[in-house]
């Protein structure tokens, strides 16, 4: 099953899930559903897939069952796929009107692994697949891990990603499906520990913690070639999240720029730009990248400069104009060096004739390069 819903107990609190003692987990995997194309075109082609679906209205008294009371969900799923795009977007919105529940949209991916890697902080991370003994723990078990923008299984050949927009959470169940789990609702009733033994109960007074009311969820499925490096999850998660925007930003009648530009420029698409600034001393700019892959990259980057600098320019005109431009005197970079986040110089890097500079960067590490006037 691709995309199906799964729906269990949650008393937990913010940060341990907890399950009644006699759950009762649920599933649309054989519901049915209503479909309608609603747009085709050369653009892009949208499903609405429609689902009527019962869930508990909470928990019991004794907070050893669900609630033997249904109440009805509506869950509308608006399924694209868009011209040269590498993956199925999915954008999933319901009315939620039940409490103390655990939602998740499940993926049967297939892939034999026995590992998943997963978008971090700066970073890819590994996690083995293999179940936790939680008999040796005192805590309650957690198998849900944390999670920026993707998740990834892969046997190396081929490989099954999972995009998302602000979801944080996730779970892939060892089994020989290996599906992949996205965590939509942790609905619990609110309770807060003050002291280390003591938990104090607001839900009677606080809802917000059961999540109710309306929820867009958006997140896509990528099927790959290769590894997560290969498919360049990274870049495509940015892209998911991150659509391109265009504006009109300046009052003229007809553009004086080439048809075609790019202010920053990397040779390949296999690192990260996560800043760019101006520097801290002089009329320099800084941009700051990171290698997030487990192997040593070389690549070459260009800045190119704008027109003026709307803080010197005496034209209102051409300040304006310039206000959205990066500020430089519109001549080439004369120099560029590696700095460290102190804007220290580590070493000069040379610049060609047409402005690309030429560089290295280690596994997991960062790089700041600053161009000069």
């Amino acid at each position: 099953g691709q995309g199906y819903f799964k729906d269990s107990s949650e008393i937990g609190n913010p940060w341990e899930h907890q399950a009644v003692e006699n759950d009762k987990v649920l599933s649309t995997i054989e519901s049915a559903a209503d479909i309608e194309l609603i747009k085709d075109t050369a653009f892009e082609t949208s499903y609405e897939v429609a689902i009527d679906w019962k869930l508990p209205k909470g928990r019991s008294a004794d907070e050893k069952n669900r609630s033997a009371e249904l109440i009805d969900h509506r869950i509308i799923n608006t399924v694209s796929l868009k011209r040269r795009q590498r993956w199925v977007e999915i954008e999933t919105t319901l009315e939620n009107k039940a409490e103390d529940h655990y939602l998740r949209v499940c993926f049967e991916s297939g892939i034999d692994t026995d590992k998943v890697h997963v978008q971090g902080q700066f970073d890819v991370v590994e996690r083995s697949l293999e179940r936790i003994d939680y008999s040796i723990f005192d805590e309650a078990p957690q198998p849900e891990n944390p999670m920026n923008s993707f998740i990834d299984l892969s046997d190396g050949d081929t490989g099954l990603a999972l995009l998302n927009e602000g979801l944080k959470a996730y779970e892939v169940v060892g089994d020989k499906n290996k599906t992949m789990c996205l965590t939509l609702l942790r609905s619990f009733p609110l309770r807060i520990c003050v002291t280390p033994l003591e938990m104090t109960d607001y839900s009677g007074i606080d809802k917000s913690s059961q999540c109710l009311g309306r929820h867009t969820f958006r997140y896509a499925v990528m099927p790959h070639e290769g590894d997560w490096q290969q498919a360049n999850l990274w870049q495509a998660s940015e892209t998911f999240n991150l659509p391109m925007l265009m504006a009109q930003i300046a009052p003229a009648e007809h553009g004086t720029g080439p048809l075609e530009r790019s202010f920053l420029e990397l040779e390949t698409e296999n690192l990260h730009v996560s800043a760019v600034k101006k520097s801290e001393e002089g009329d320099g700019w800084c941009v700051r990248l990171f290698n997030q892959g487990n192997k040593k990259i070389r690549n070459r980057i260009r800045l190119n400069g704008g027109n003026a600098n709307p803080a010197k320019t005496k034209s209102p005109v051409e300040a304006i104009k310039s206000e959205f431009v990066l500020a430089a005197t519109g001549s080439k970079w004369s120099r560029a060096r590696e700095v460290t986040l102190e804007e220290l110089t580590v070493k000069d890097l040379r610049i060609d004739s047409e402005g690309w500079v030429d560089f290295a960067i280690g596994a997991k590490k960062i790089l700041t390069i600053e161009f000069l006037p």
